[in-house]
């Protein structure tokens, strides 16, 4: 069991190092990562890959509050270890992890404005970075600061859209590195990345048209229900004077 919890902290800090680095050579060096999982990993990988992809939106509370969860255990394991034993890393993991997603449901609202605003201002220096355009960039200068709210205030009233292309983005990710490794073996003389870009692609843009679908399909019943249902409330009481 304790190698489990140093498992999972170990995989986030192979994640936090590629966030941290900013460029693509430790993008390279995280997928790279997955092949060292056993083939069932891989399978239950891509299935829930796939599940995000497709279903984002329906299942959106499950992914929010599992990436909740290890990011809490993730920041209480480190603070804990750093009091000397990996015991106390697990036991303030395990509370944050329970606490955090908590307050993450609590107050949605704030949670979503926070993430949207710090992913822009992310990808804003990883772009910058990746291209060699400019230096010594930080994700608190200024113009990367503004873009992160100006894009979150927008996130927040395209609440729906967001969470779909999220969703279908993250979901497409994950299934095509699970399915790369497998396909990179019965294609050698095809390169691992090129087929991971194509499934990407494919994968996402397939899941994002068939969500908009669903999304656009549920609106319009909506809507048409509120036209024919009777006013309720106050409203009702007006209609029938």
């Amino acid at each position: 069991m304790l190698a489990i919890f140093q498992g999972i902290a170990s995989f986030i800090d192979e994640l936090v190092n590629w966030l941290k680095s900013a460029d693509l050579e430790s993008l390279r060096v995280f997928i790279k990562s997955f092949e060292s999982f056993d083939p069932i990993i891989l399978l239950v990988l891509a299935i829930l890959g796939f599940t995000l992809a497709f279903l984002g939106r329906r299942i959106f509370i499950v992914p929010y509050t599992g990436a909740w969860i290890m990011m809490g255990y993730y920041m209480g394991y480190k603070f804990g270890i750093s009091a000397g034993k990996d015991i106390y890393g697990i036991e303030l993991g395990l509370l944050c992890a329970i606490l955090l997603p908590i307050i993450s449901i609590k107050a949605r609202k704030v949670f979503l404005f926070i993430i949207s605003m710090l992913v822009t201002m992310f990808l804003c220096v990883y772009l910058f970075s990746s291209l060699n355009i400019g230096k010594d960039l930080n994700i608190l200068d200024p113009y990367f600061f503004i873009t992160g709210v100006i894009v979150a205030l927008i996130a927040l009233k395209f609440e729906n859209q967001l969470i779909i292309a999220v969703t279908s983005l993250m979901g497409s990710f994950l299934s095509a590195i699970a399915i790369a490794g497998y396909l990179s073996d019965k294609f050698p003389n095809v390169p691992e990345t090129l087929i991971l870009i194509l499934l990407v692609v494919l994968i996402f843009s397939a899941s994002l048209g068939i969500q908009f679908k669903y999304y656009s399909k549920e609106r319009i019943e909506q809507e048409t229900r509120e036209e024919f249902l009777p006013p309720k409330g106050k409203n009702a009481n007006k209609s029938n004077k």
